[in-house]
């Protein structure tokens, strides 16, 4: 490309990203990120959870982990006080990352019965759950959530799980995804 078409492409560019920062802006999202507990900073599902939360926020969108704003005391049931902040409707999507552990399981299965919140949910399953045999979640457990999406274990390992939740985040900012109704901003 000679010297004229490269002022124009990062002109270009320039302009896209502006737009996209001032989209953005007016279309941010709270987005809720589940998974594995955060606990671990060895374990690849709160590593990829981690990655999930900061590539939303790179994108100007406001994600966060539900355990941080619920009240943890003995005399709560954590699920209840999770359930409560992903049904306010100043929370626009949430995304569950199943990893086959047992508290992600939990929260799939107490959540799969609250249409409100199955209706602004993704859910990123391992390809091992739809497998009859599997000991984890049960496949009827899947079924109750109408936006799902298995994963292998390749797109685990690469950026392809956050690059979907980074679609659907824009999807859902934008009005075009199905089965939700559009944000109006």
């Amino acid at each position: 490309m000679n010297e004229a078409g490269t002022r124009f492409s990062n002109l270009i560019k320039g302009k896209v990203r502006n737009l996209l920062s001032r989209h953005r802006a007016v279309n941010k999202l709270r987005v809720a990120v589940l998974g594995p507990g955060l606990q671990n900073p060895d374990d690849l599902g709160s590593q990829k959870r981690r990655q999930i939360f900061h590539a939303l926020k790179d994108d100007g969108h406001d994600p966060f982990y539900p355990e941080e704003i619920v009240d943890d005391s003995p005399t709560t049931f954590i699920l209840d006080e999770e359930r409560q902040a992903l049904i306010d409707p100043n929370g626009h999507l949430v995304l569950i990352l199943h990893t086959s552990t047992h508290g992600v399981s939990q929260e799939l299965s107490s959540f799969s019965h609250v249409d409100e919140l199955v209706a602004k949910t993704v859910v990123l399953f391992p390809l091992e759950h739809y497998e009859p045999e599997d000991g984890g979640v049960p496949p009827n457990t899947a079924r109750e959530y109408p936006l799902r999406w298995t994963y292998t274990e390749e797109q685990f390992v690469s950026c392809r799980l956050v690059s979907e939740c980074r679609k659907w985040a824009e999807q859902r900012s934008t009005g075009r995804w199905p089965g939700l109704p559009s944000r109006h901003f």
